[in-house]
């Protein structure tokens, strides 16, 4: 039975790319959907596959459909001029959201440029309902744009739109990046205004998600022992700057155990982790009076 236009725009929405670990494959996969979609003059469709050929598209080896020239610009731009043609209002928005984000991380535009253009974009996407864009990931843009407004010192607008990010994220192997991402940032937020009970629910629900995470693809197992071992360092953090040492000692000491244990310390991300393990270790040891043996594990 063939597809009808709202059944083949669904079934790109849950096909599980991710999943697609030969680039040729994936080349071959999308090749195939895009043909069919430009056969039947499906629209949303196209404009669907455009924005997952902007987030695969950096793959190493991907090969664009029709020999077109590798270019995640080219594609948003296509995906916007589409939507805005056949009046898909949210598809607009999170193409024109795409393409800033894309053009500020290729540095294409200044911090400047990046910070306005992206408040532009998110009271549009506000005015139009964050709730509109469930299928195009609007967990991450916000998150992106959270970052940026972070990195550049304006926490508290970046806890707004963390704050709507968190209605979004989910508990799933495939959403677990951006789920541990908004939930760290959100505890460091409230870390830093020593609202430490608060900060404390955030870190929890992180250790709590890689407790129970489990994948057979080797980067999500590594990625997920990496914020297992770091979600107790932060809970340990927690802890001491409440007083609480000899508990933080127990997390503290288990977090450096794990990355000693299960990461490679050749790695600059294994070194970076041992670093900021003692950083919570150290002042934890010696406020527990311990001699200075505890320095060296």
């Amino acid at each position: 039975m063939e597809m009808s236009a709202a059944q083949r725009y669904r079934y790109v929405h849950d096909y599980p790319f991710w999943k697609v670990a030969n680039v040729n494959q994936l080349s071959s996969l999308l090749a195939q959907m895009v043909e069919v979609a430009d056969f039947k003059k499906d629209y949303h469709t196209q404009i669907a596959l455009s924005y997952y050929l902007a987030l695969i598209g950096n793959n190493v080896g991907f090969k664009f459909p029709k020999g077109k020239p590798a270019s995640i610009f080219g594609e948003l731009e296509e995906m916007q001029k589409i939507a805005i043609q056949q009046g898909y209002e949210a598809e607009a928005l999170i193409a024109a959201a795409s393409l800033t984000n894309s053009l500020y991380l290729g540095q294409r535009i200044s911090s400047e440029q990046y910070y306005v253009d992206i408040q532009t974009s998110l009271e549009q996407l506000k005015e139009l309902g964050f709730e509109k864009c469930r299928d195009y990931n609007i967990a991450s843009i916000l998150f992106d744009f959270s970052k940026c407004l972070w990195d550049l010192g304006d926490f508290d607008k970046a806890y707004l739109y963390l704050r709507i990010a968190e209605r979004y994220i989910e508990p799933t192997i495939e959403g677990g990046f951006h789920y541990t991402q908004v939930l760290s940032y959100l505890q460091t937020y409230w870390k830093n205004k020593k609202e430490y009970n608060k900060s404390m629910i955030y870190a929890k629900r992180i250790l709590a998600f890689h407790q129970n995470f489990h994948s057979d693809i080797p980067e999500h197992k590594y990625w997920s022992e990496f914020w297992l071992n770091f979600a107790s360092i932060d809970i340990a953090s927690l802890l001491l700057d409440q007083g609480k040492i000899k508990e933080g000692e127990i997390y503290a000491s288990k977090g450096f155990q794990l990355i000693k244990s299960r990461l490679s310390l050749d790695t600059v991300v294994s070194k970076q982790a041992e670093f900021d393990a003692l950083m919570v270790l150290i002042p934890v040891k010696l406020k527990l009076k311990k001699s200075m043996k505890w320095l060296h594990f």
